[in-house]
């Protein structure tokens, strides 16, 4: 299953290697996969996850990225 955020506040690679990593670390996600042009997260896992989900994995490591649903224009 396939969940998919936008991520607000990531700049470059970098980032990118500290959520994907981050994200890797949790033992229900198969893969994380961040797009930094469009800011679209894909975490691949056998369960759904919400933005509060994801984004109490960032609190817990004290990262400040803002997840958002992409079902929502800005």
């Amino acid at each position: 299953m396939a969940n998919v955020f936008k991520i607000e506040g990531t700049s470059c690679e970098g980032c990118k290697s500290i959520i994907e990593e981050t994200l890797l670390k949790e033992n229900n996600i198969d893969r994380a996969d961040l797009d930094l042009e469009t800011k679209q997260l894909i975490i691949r896992s056998d369960n759904e996850f919400s933005v509060a989900d994801v984004q109490e994995i960032f609190n817990k490591e004290d990262l400040n990225y803002t997840v958002k649903d992409t079902t929502f224009n800005d």
